[in-house]
């Protein structure tokens, strides 16, 4: 607990060490503006602290020592326990107002506080911005906290924390939705800039969407890449500009992308995640006709596969192309696997090697057939020619077989051990 506090406050000390920085660097930056507010800082500071109190914020904010260099202050030793925590929210807080008491409007930023800890989110949120605006110095001194709130839950001290802010009479809060870009949004950016059509650049919106699940930054990232690579060029003949579809559409999804699309997991809809799930127990890339038979099974979406694929598709989550279904980056796979649960991992595997299994068995027994696509009807075997590639009895029964071994024998009843002893052969 005592390390966590630490912690803590050392977050928060180096938050406002930055903002002390950013005084010495704005005094010795040439600009006449900015030399006289450091300097008329630096006297507000020495009126506002006497000689203990500074020594103390010396030992929280390192940085003061080269901002009021050439003061004399006397060196104090830290007080410990509780006393140490409400001693850095009151010295905190008086070096907020005695920032503000210098007529220049503050503007304070703390970016991915989904991942603070509790002790930091009380710290920030509660005693020292409570404390600054219950002291009437707030009306110059702006605090933007970014969250991603799909990362969160309504047990997440942040929530709770919000609930409280948005409540109280002296800090008045401002909730500012940043959603992802639809295609249209991004395709009217890009026609925009690119001072072509709509109809023109509708394609090329939605892969470009598709590539950047809809994030501006990197949608922007993008298109800059596309041009200094010349995937995208100024034609001098037509007098517009071009690009090459092959080489946009062959373009693999970036880290920070995937990185990004992992964060939207809990967005999804459940039939859309259980799909994202099932796909993962498969690794990068599976076969669309594999998908098909399991249409039929327990591990499956209700109402079908079909519709879950092209969500996800639509989405940047996987590509389908040439019969198989393949996700767009392997962080994005790894992710999703390792986020199930361990029982429900083993019965993904299980359920899917034994629905596969038996779906050989009865292929084996059916009279019609004797080869798989017997079993399985027509359907698969009209889409399985078209696509170049027929699912043998033996490729199959090894896909079971894999995801069985993945699952471990142990899991397998007793009566089915033998049939899948011989599976192994």
């Amino acid at each position: 607990e005592r390390g966590l506090e630490h912690n803590a406050q050392g977050v928060v000390c180096s938050l406002f060490d930055e903002v002390v920085k950013n005084l010495v660097m704005m005094r010795n930056g040439g600009d006449e503006q900015d030399t006289e507010y450091s300097e008329n800082v630096a006297k507000i500071l020495v009126d506002s602290f006497d000689a203990s109190s500074l020594s103390s914020l010396f030992g929280y904010l390192p940085s003061i020592k080269s901002f009021l260099d050439g003061i004399a202050v006397k060196r104090t030793s830290f007080v410990e326990s509780n006393l140490m925590h409400w001693q850095l929210v009151f010295l905190l807080t008086r070096f907020i107002n005695a920032l503000l008491r210098a007529n220049r409007p503050i503007m304070l930023i703390l970016d991915d506080l989904q991942w603070s800890d509790e002790l930091t989110i009380e710290l920030v949120l509660g005693d020292i911005l409570e404390a600054v605006f219950d002291g009437k110095g707030g009306c110059n001194f702006l605090f933007a906290g970014v969250y991603r709130d799909d990362n969160m839950s309504n047990e997440h001290p942040l929530s709770a924390k919000l609930s409280n802010l948005r409540q109280s009479q002296s800090v008045h809060v401002t909730d500012i939705d940043l959603s992802s870009f639809t295609k249209r949004d991004v395709s009217e950016i890009i026609a925009n800039e690119l001072r072509l059509p709509s109809r023109v650049v509708s394609e090329l919106g939605d892969i470009v969407h598709k590539k950047t699940s809809g994030h501006i930054f990197y949608a922007v990232e993008l298109l800059n890449a596309l041009v200094r690579d010349s995937t995208m060029y100024f034609s001098s003949k037509t007098r517009r500009f071009q690009w090459c579809w092959e080489k946009i559409c062959s373009l693999k999804t970036s880290d920070s992308v995937a990185q990004f699309m992992v964060s939207t997991f809990s967005t999804l809809e459940p039939e859309v995640l259980q799909m994202l799930r099932l796909l993962s127990c498969f690794g990068l890339h599976t076969d669309v006709d594999v998908l098909d038979i399991l249409d039929a099974s327990c591990v499956a979406p209700f109402d079908g596969i079909r519709t879950p694929v092209q969500n996800l598709s639509d989405l940047g989550f996987i590509e389908v192309a040439g019969g198989l279904v393949t996700f767009t980056h392997d962080l994005i796979q790894q992710h999703v696997y390792e986020s199930i649960e361990l029982e429900q991992r083993r019965t993904f595997h299980i359920e899917i090697g034994l629905f596969l299994g038996w779906k050989v068995s009865t292929s084996r027994t059916s009279s019609d057939a004797s080869s798989l696509e017997g079993a399985v009807g027509k359907m698969y075997i009209s889409e399985s020619k078209s696509q170049g590639s027929v699912i043998t009895e033996r490729s199959l029964l090894s896909i079971a077989t894999d995801h069985i071994n993945h699952a471990g024998p142990e899991f397998v009843e007793q009566s089915e051990r033998k049939s899948f002893a011989v599976w192994n052969l």
